[in-house]
Parts: structure tokens; C-alpha cells; sequence
């Protein structure tokens, strides 16, 4: 009976630890509201949003900042793109972002942080008719910025580029990019877009 009672007892106190050390995981970011707690997978560096009160895996490391800074931004940037299809149209504008074409409230996509966009390039899946003239411009909040190419027939498959140009975002902005064929021809191509958010 007192070796079942003995059991009972180190079984109990393993108990209690165990959800003690639960509920200590659970309060690791501190319960504070004016924080926003994450927790970043180590291996693929995916940010995932947790409750003051939540904790993080063995595999992820927890962080907090504070609610009106944004999320720290990744040491390297990332790469938005968009595609407009003009294989059958002549003088027309599309927006894009990262979906087929279509308008632009439709497209535009919301930036997670404050940044820079910067080094746009931009060229198409075949060569273009003669006389084709595209125009891309990166705009933000429905308006065009500087990040802008024009690409023309005589590039022919080549890319484009503006890397001079940076464009600065704050959290919160929509970004879309404006596709405009003014040459009055059919260009019988797909346009890709590529540029740095950072």
C-alpha cells in the first residue's frame, strides 16, 4: 500500500510539473496587449502571429515589438511580381499583382511592413510584334511612382530594367503594377513584372 501511495504521489508531482511547465510555455511572451507576439519557424523563417498569452514550438523562436512599429523586417527582400497577358490586345492598360489581370482594386495587393520597392525588371515570354511599346509602372495606393519601364519591339525577349528608381511603403499600402500597350498593336505576348520589396 505505501509503495501505491509512493506512485501515486511521484506521478501526481510529475503532473503538476508538467503543467506547470505549460503554462510557463504559454505565458512566454509576457501577456502584454501593446505588444504584437510572433513566433519565427528557425528552419523556414515563417512568421507566424500568436496571442499575448500563446506560446511558440520547440522549432520556432518567439519575438515580440511593439504594436504600432510593424514586424522586424527579414534581412533579405523579397520579390514581388505580376503578369499581364496581352497575346490578343492592342492599346489597352491591365494591372496585375501576382493574380492574372484585371482591375486594379481587384489585383493590388496590401504590404505587411514599411519598406522600399526598388529594382523593377520586366520582359516578355515571346518577342513582340513590331511597333509594340509597354509601359510598366509600379503603383501604390492608385498612384504611379518612378519605379516605371518601357519596354518596345526592338528589346525583343530581353529584360528591361529600372534599378535606379526606389520607391518608399509604409505598412498598410496597396501596391498593383499598371501594364499599358500603346503602340497601337497586338504584341502577341505575356509581360512579367519582377521587383524588390525590401
Amino acid at each position: 500500500m505505501k509503495r501505491s501511495t509512493g506512485r501515486w504521489i511521484l506521478g501526481a508531482l510529475v503532473l503538476v510539473l508538467a503543467l506547470g511547465g505549460l503554462v510557463a510555455a504559454a505565458r512566454a511572451h509576457g501577456d502584454d496587449p501593446a505588444l504584437v507576439h510572433a513566433c519565427i519557424n528557425k528552419s523556414s523563417g515563417e512568421i507566424k502571429i500568436v496571442a499575448p498569452n500563446g506560446s511558440c514550438k520547440a522549432h520556432e523562436n518567439a519575438v515580440d515589438w511593439p504594436a504600432t512599429a510593424g514586424p522586424p523586417a527579414p534581412v533579405e527582400g523579397g520579390v514581388l511580381h505580376a503578369r499581364g497577358n496581352f497575346t490578343l490586345d492592342a492599346g489597352v492598360t491591365r494591372f496585375a499583382m501576382f493574380v492574372e489581370e484585371g482591375t486594379e482594386a481587384f489585383v493590388r495587393v496590401v504590404l505587411p511592413r514599411a519598406g522600399t520597392l526598388a529594382n523593377l525588371f520586366v520582359h516578355p515570354t515571346d518577342a513582340p510584334a513590331a511597333g509594340t511599346v509597354m509601359t510598366v509602372v509600379v503603383r501604390v495606393n492608385g498612384l504611379d511612382t518612378t519605379l516605371a519601364i518601357t519596354h518596345t519591339s526592338g528589346d525583343g525577349t530581353a529584360a528591361t530594367s529600372n534599378t535606379a528608381a526606389t520607391v518608399p511603403v509604409s505598412q498598410g499600402d496597396f501596391v498593383a503594377v499598371k501594364f499599358t500597350e500603346s503602340g497601337g498593336v497586338a504584341p502577341g505576348a505575356v509581360y512579367r513584372a519582377s521587383f524588390e520589396f525590401k
